[in-house]
């Protein structure tokens, strides 16, 4: 179900990790787009986090900088146990998100008017399985390990590497496709069989 933009109540927690500590230019144009589309912003911060980086994200929402331990996940369960779940009951939508995505390229607004939770979490589950394939290629292609002698052959390797992905995640598509058809043709196939029975049968 969406949610009417016009009075939605949400949370964002945003997770943020440097190993300098520093917030660097895109993170602040992220926050900014974020702060439109959401009620509150927390910020969790692993590990350390120079002064004017926490002056700059303290103008989004509170920051807490915690020890670096427990990865992402841990820093969404500090936050949440920050808040309580009676408090977190109060918020229609809780968004979780880390310093690794740049952008937005478009508003996020766009987003928020047309998907929902469950759209989100499917788009989420393909996402996780193409990152899956994409570990999967790099072992099978031998990326894991590039083993070359230059700066020109490894761009060259890594870009044979992703065009190798794309072609098998075009034949991924196809066979996905091709198998939906199949198991239509096979109920089509099955009815009729089971019509043919029952016409016998009187």
């Amino acid at each position: 179900m969406l949610i009417d933009n016009s009075n939605a109540k949400r949370l964002a927690i945003f997770f943020f990790y440097d190993r300098g500590g520093i917030v660097d230019s895109y993170v602040p144009y992220l926050l900014e787009d974020l702060k439109k589309n959401v009620s509150e912003i927390f910020v969790v911060c692993n590990g350390k986090l120079k002064e004017e980086g926490k002056k700059e994200l303290e103008k989004y929402g509170k920051v807490l900088v915690r020890e670096n331990k427990g990865f992402d996940v841990w820093a969404y369960k500090t936050a949440l146990e920050t808040y309580g779940w009676k408090k977190l009951e109060e918020f229609d939508e809780v968004i979780m998100l880390n310093n690794t995505i740049m952008g937005p390229v478009y508003p996020f607004a766009e987003t928020f008017e047309k998907m929902d939770a469950k759209d989100a979490i499917n788009l989420y589950k393909s996402r996780d399985v193409s990152e899956k394939v994409f570990r999967a290629d790099k072992f099978y292609l031998g990326n894991h390990c590039l083993r070359v002698a230059s700066e020109e052959a490894e761009s060259n390797k890594i870009f044979i590497g992703f065009l190798a992905l794309i072609i098998r995640c075009r034949i991924y598509t196809a066979l996905k496709e091709k198998a939906k058809e199949l198991a239509k043709n096979r109920i089509i196939l099955q009815f009729r069989q089971q019509s043919g029975n029952w016409k016998r049968s009187r």
